[in-house]
């Protein structure tokens, strides 16, 4: 649905898109409390642990799914003012589950029913509002919605780690004055669309599957710094959670840098775009993972965070230009391959590092190693494109 706003509801919409987007990495956000939370289950191996940050992608692969097919009978306000109670509701049952690593799992998966519910609608709502130029100019601002609060939210969950590790679900409180944003500021929604023209860019990367695919991939490697990033500043005796929580801060002020100028960026060439955030993010997480020192670490996170970034504001431009009726199906598909990535990173990284030392730093690594596969696979693929375009003479 299409709908056209005067400069003031555009201002409201704005906003409450804002505050709804820098909740949405709120699981990953907690990554501080992993290694206090190791501990604290000494019987559980690490990749269990992990899962109380991932596991939230798995199930909001179900609820992207419900999300597009509820829009047929709510509107996307009240489906996104659902989705944000839900994930308060699992935030802080976790506060009262936290001796019991099974309820807290139980309780992480019931948080990412609505973290995919607000992923969708939050991309979803920006074609409805913005338009051409300016709608990509606002994807990129609505990345760095995500990682300005995403920042904000790593500080206060490794604050209150280190007071006790469970604490840091209390940063769920934050959603608080979101719910009141959205509520307050966004319409309702189901007015008649109002006919605007759509240009269309020409942004074709293969289709709204190539799409998928890579990101499910990139994410693998990317939520590989979430996981372990606090592990590494334990291993490296650089600190405990208030420390880890200081990267990710890095990580995340980065990102929301680069989230204001992605939209120029991509403007320029959306292709071009998803491979620099390609070699920012393999460059990145080699940084990590060989840190001799904080310079290197803090390099490291900078990186990431960016490239964390125009990743994800170039894939959401793309799948919304790829097919402007089925927008949000398209953004649907990217937002549940990113919850893919993310559930399968313990999985696929862990058992690969574990054939080196099995040490965070080697998951790093071995992250850093897979993204540059990936950018020679995507280069390769391009030239043969290039390749069977060109005739033959």
């Amino acid at each position: 649905m299409i709908t056209r706003t005067t400069k003031n509801s555009e201002r409201r919409v704005l906003t409450a898109i804002m505050a709804a987007s820098a909740i949405m990495t709120i699981s990953l956000s907690l990554s501080p409390m992993l290694a206090e939370a190791a501990r604290a289950f000494p019987n559980a191996d690490v990749a269990t642990v992990q899962l109380l940050i991932t596991l939230p992608s798995l199930s909001a692969m179900l609820s992207t799914v419900l999300a597009g097919m509820l829009e047929r009978i709510l509107s996307k306000k009240q489906i996104l003012l659902l989705s944000i109670i839900l994930m308060f509701l699992g935030g802080f049952a976790s506060v009262l589950l936290h001796n019991n690593l099974s309820a807290l799992l139980v309780a992480s998966a019931f948080s990412g029913l609505g973290f995919g519910g607000v992923q969708t609608m939050t991309a979803a709502l920006i074609p409805d509002y913005f338009f051409n130029d300016k709608r990509c100019a606002v994807m990129g601002y609505q990345s760095t919605a995500v990682v300005s609060g995403s920042a904000l939210m790593v500080v206060a969950s490794g604050f209150l780690a280190g007071i006790r590790w469970y604490y840091a679900y209390f940063s769920f409180a934050l959603l608080i004055p979101t719910l009141l944003l959205v509520f307050l500021f966004l319409p309702r929604g189901g007015q008649k669309p109002t006919a605007v023209k759509q240009e269309k860019p020409n942004m074709r990367l293969g289709g709204v599957w190539v799409y998928v695919a890579f990101n499910v991939v990139f994410s693998v490697f990317i939520t590989s710094y979430n996981t372990n990033i606090a592990m590494v500043v334990e291993e490296t005796s650089l600190g405990a959670s208030g420390a880890a929580g200081a990267y990710n801060a890095i990580f995340n002020i980065s990102g929301a840098a680069m989230g204001l100028v992605a939209g120029m960026i991509i403007r320029k060439n959306v292709k071009g775009s998803i491979l620099l955030s390609t070699i920012l993010c393999g460059v990145g997480l080699l940084f990590c993972g060989i840190e001799r020192g904080v310079f290197l670490l803090a390099l490291g996170s900078l990186l990431a965070g960016a490239a964390f970034t125009l990743r994800a504001a170039a894939l959401f431009e793309a799948a919304a230009v790829e097919n402007p009726e089925k927008a949000t199906l398209g953004i649907a598909l990217v937002c549940a391959s990113g919850a893919i990535g993310q559930f399968l990173t313990s999985i696929v990284i862990n058992p690969v590092a574990e054939l080196f030392s099995g040490t965070a730093q080697m998951r790093l690594i071995t992250a850093g190693v897979g993204t540059f596969i990936l950018l020679a696979c995507m280069c390769f693929s391009a030239k043969r494109k290039v390749a069977k375009a060109t005739p033959a003479h």
